[in-house]
């Protein structure tokens, strides 16, 4: 058989065959879930944009990075079985970090509940910006010299 025969078999067979072995990949592969809600500890509001780390305990390896929704939701699904950590961090809020949490067989999906995050204060220092002129200025029309900071002047 000619190889642009083989060509034609083999993909007509690959053209088949994929559809199915990504069906199946994906529906073997089952949800589990970590999920949870930012709130402002005093007033109950929802944070919305707090950015929440997850990490593998064991590993010590990111296991996953979002930021919560406009209603303080947040969500990592397609997780491995075994313990995590969640920090979450809002600009503004001391950051928080709930406790280890397991996902198991009997557990796959979890709900750490809500975080609730306490202001704090940030007071910025002040900052000075000193800057010198240029001793020539290039202009299109002219050049400027700055006679007052020149040596030789």
């Amino acid at each position: 058989m000619p190889r642009s025969k083989l060509r034609y078999l083999y993909g007509s067979v690959a053209l088949l065959v994929l559809p199915f072995a990504g069906a199946r990949a994906q529906s073997s592969f089952p949800a589990r879930h970590i999920h949870g809600r930012v709130v402002h500890a005093a007033s109950g509001a929802a944070i919305g944009s707090a950015t929440v780390d997850l990490t593998n305990v064991a590993t010590g390896a990111s296991a996953g990075h979002v930021a919560s929704g406009p209603d303080g939701s947040f969500n990592f699904s397609r997780l491995s079985l075994g313990q995590y950590r969640v920090k979450v961090r809002a600009l503004g809020f001391a950051s928080k970090t709930v406790p280890p949490v397991a996902l198991s067989a009997g557990h796959p999906d979890l709900d750490v509940g809500v975080v609730a995050l306490t202001a704090v204060a940030v007071a910025l220092q002040a900052q000075s910006v000193t800057a010198q002129r240029e001793e020539v200025q290039l202009q299109p029309d002219r050049t400027t010299y700055v006679v007052r900071d020149m040596p030789t002047t």
